[in-house]
């Protein structure tokens, strides 16, 4: 029989970071797309010689939309010390954390 089951729980992740719990869901389309597009765009102004305030600005306003969009990927369950902890994390680190958890490998997470 093809079953097809459309729980979204499915797509999260129950988490230990630096000995915080966090329920991390996976990014959708539009946040993957969003991030990505982010990434490239700092990586391309970041690579200037001569930036000007407007492209610092850019880099500026691009890094918080990541970092809301990744905040927004973590659940501190009501752990108020877990929200504070994830919220001291920078957007390069919170990247790295949401791509461990989600790399996948013959269907078990793999820890780096």
């Amino acid at each position: 029989m093809f079953e097809i089951t459309t729980d979204k729980q499915k797509r999260n992740k129950k988490v230990k970071i630096d000995g915080y719990t966090y329920d991390v869901r996976k990014a959708g389309a539009g946040d993957s797309l969003t991030m990505q597009q982010a990434g490239r765009e700092i990586t391309k102004l970041g690579k200037l010689t001569n930036p000007t305030e407007q492209d610092s600005e850019r880099i500026e306003k691009l890094t918080i939309k990541t970092l809301q969009i990744c905040l927004g990927l973590f659940d501190s369950l009501g752990d108020k010390e877990a929200e504070q902890h994830l919220n001291s994390l920078d957007v390069e680190t919170l990247m790295e954390v949401i791509q461990q958890i989600f790399e996948e490998d013959n269907g078990t997470v793999q820890a780096s």
